[in-house]
């Protein structure tokens, strides 16, 4: 169960990292 939140955690941190970075780069562009 710890194991699994530790997972969902490190996911979710993965994805708004990914969410950010692109976020960036589209801001990037358009400026």
């Amino acid at each position: 169960m710890n194991a699994l939140l530790t997972l969902l955690l490190l996911m979710t941190n993965f994805i708004c990292q990914i969410i950010i970075d692109v976020v960036v780069w589209v801001t990037g562009l358009f400026s």
